[in-house]
C-alpha cells in the first residue's frame, strides 16, 4: 500500500551524555535529504545557529519534499523562522504548519493552500497577516504574546478584509506569563468574519495582579481595557452564528461579560468554561449557574463542563443548576455535565442527588484534581 512508503521525521538539537554514540546534526540532515521524497510529517526543533547549515545541506527543499503534508518548526533564539518555512512553500501537499515563534513577512508566505496552522508567540498584526495570506484555512490555533512595547499595530478599522469562508475551528490563547494590554486585540476581533466557524476556544489573558497597587489610574486603565475586550468579544461571537462547540478559559471576565457573550451563541451544543482567576470572587456564583441552567442562555446545550481552579464552589450551586436545567423545556437536550474542582470536596456536594440523576440516564461527573469523586457510571 502507498502509505507504507510514508515516514515521519524529526530533527532535534539537544545536549546528551551519549553524544558520541548519536549521529551528528550533519549526518541527520543528509539522511533527511535522502529520504525526503518519503517524508509525510516533518518536525524541526532547531536553534538560530542551525539554520544556515540546514539551508546549505538541504538545498532546494521544494524539489525533494513532494509528499510532505505537515511541517512543525520551532527555532529557539530566532526572531523570524519564516524564511525556513518558506523553503517548503512549493511542497504540493503541504496543508498543516506548526510554527514557533511566528513573526511573518508576507513575501515569505507565497503558499496559499494551507488549511491548518498552529502559531506560537505571535501578535495581532502577525496573525492578521496569516489570515489574509491563507484564504483556505479551515483550522487556526494561535498563542499571543504582548508585543505592544516594541511594535506598533498596523491594524485599522478601515481595513477591508473578506470573510474567511472555510475557517471552522479557531483556538485563541494568551501566554499565561504575559499580561496583554489588549490594545490591538479589539481591532483584530472586529476586523475578521468567520461565517463557517463551528468550534471556538478562547483562553483569555491573566489580569495584571499589581494594577490595584499602582493606583486608581492603573486600575481604571485595566478596567477600561477589559470592558473594551469584552465588548469586542460580544460583537465577534455575534458574527459567528454557527458555533456549536465553545470553550472559554478566563481569568479576567466577570459573570455579566460571560452572560452577554453566551446570549449571542444560541446554537452552542457543547460548552466548557474554566474560571482560573486568582483573586476576587469566583465566576461560578449561584446566580450565574442558575442563569446558565434555566435554558434561556444556551437553549440547545447538550454537554456542559465547568472547571474551578482557585475558588471554592458555593454549596448547592452545582446541584441547583442541574435541578433548574432538568426542569426546563430544553431538558431533553441536556445530556451531560462535568465539574472539575480543586478546593471543593465530596462533602460539599450532594452525591446522592447526582447519583439519582445518573439512574435517570443523565451523565454527570465530578473530578477533584485528578481524583474522580463521581464517575459517569456512578462509581466513586
Amino acid at each position: 500500500m502507498e502509505y507504507i512508503n510514508h515516514i515521519d521525521f524529526m530533527v532535534s538539537i539537544y545536549e546528551s551524555e551519549d553524544n558520541d554514540t548519536l549521529p551528528s546534526y550533519v549526518q541527520i540532515l543528509h539522511l533527511l535529504r535522502e529520504q525526503a521524497d518519503r517524508v509525510f510529517n516533518l518536525a524541526l526543533y532547531l536553534t538560530d545557529h542551525d539554520l544556515p547549515e540546514f539551508i546549505s545541506i538541504m538545498g532546494d527543499l521544494e524539489v525533494h519534499f513532494t509528499k510532505l503534508t505537515k511541517l512543525i518548526v520551532e527555532v529557539e533564539n530566532c526572531d523570524d523562522p519564516c524564511e525556513l518555512v518558506a523553503a517548503f512553500s512549493e511542497s504540493p501537499f503541504l496543508r498543516t504548519i506548526h510554527m514557533w515563534p511566528c513573526t511573518p513577512s508576507p513575501p515569505y508566505f507565497p503558499v496559499t493552500h494551507l488549511t491548518n496552522i498552529v502559531l506560537g508567540d505571535t501578535d495581532a498584526d502577525d496573525f492578521s497577516t496569516i489570515l489574509i495570506t491563507f484564504p483556505m484555512l479551515q483550522s487556526a490555533d494561535v498563542t499571543f504574546v504582548d508585543n505592544s512595547e516594541y511594535k506598533d499595530t498596523t491594524l485599522s478599522p478601515d481595513m477591508s478584509i473578506p470573510p474567511l469562508q472555510h475557517l471552522r475551528t479557531l483556538r485563541v490563547r494568551f501566554r499565561d506569563d504575559d499580561f496583554v494590554t489588549f490594545d490591538a486585540f479589539p481591532d483584530l476581533f472586529g476586523l475578521f468574519n468567520f461565517p463557517a466557524l463551528s468550534s471556538l476556544l478562547l483562553q483569555l489573558p491573566q489580569q495584571d495582579m499589581q494594577s490595584h497597587r499602582r493606583g486608581p489610574d492603573a486600575l481604571r486603565t485595566l478596567n477600561d481595557s477589559l470592558q473594551s475586550l469584552a465588548n469586542e468579544l460580544i460583537s465577534f461571537v455575534g458574527r459567528c452564528p454557527n458555533v456549536v462547540d465553545f470553550h472559554l478559559i478566563s481569568a479576567c471576565l466577570d459573570e455579566q461579560h460571560v452572560m452577554s457573550i453566551l446570549e449571542r451563541m444560541t446554537n452552542v451544543v457543547v460548552f466548557s468554561i474554566a474560571d482560573i482567576s486568582g483573586r476576587g470572587r469566583t465566576l461560578f456564583t449561584k446566580d450565574f449557574l442558575q442563569e446558565l441552567g434555566d435554558g434561556k442562555i444556551l437553549p440547545r446545550l447538550r454537554d456542559l463542563s465547568l472547571e474551578l481552579s482557585r475558588h471554592e464552589l458555593e454549596k448547592g450551586a452545582f446541584e441547583g443548576m442541574l435541578r433548574r436545567a432538568r426542569s426546563t423545556e430544553s431538558a431533553r437536550l441536556f445530556q451531560s455535565a462535568c465539574l472539575r474542582v480543586t478546593r471543593t470536596t465530596a462533602s460539599d456536594l450532594d452525591l446522592e442527588y447526582l447519583r439519582e440523576l445518573q439512574r435517570e440516564g443523565f451523565a454527570v461527573r465530578v473530578v477533584q484534581y485528578e481524583d474522580e469523586i463521581l464517575g459517569y457510571t456512578g462509581d466513586t
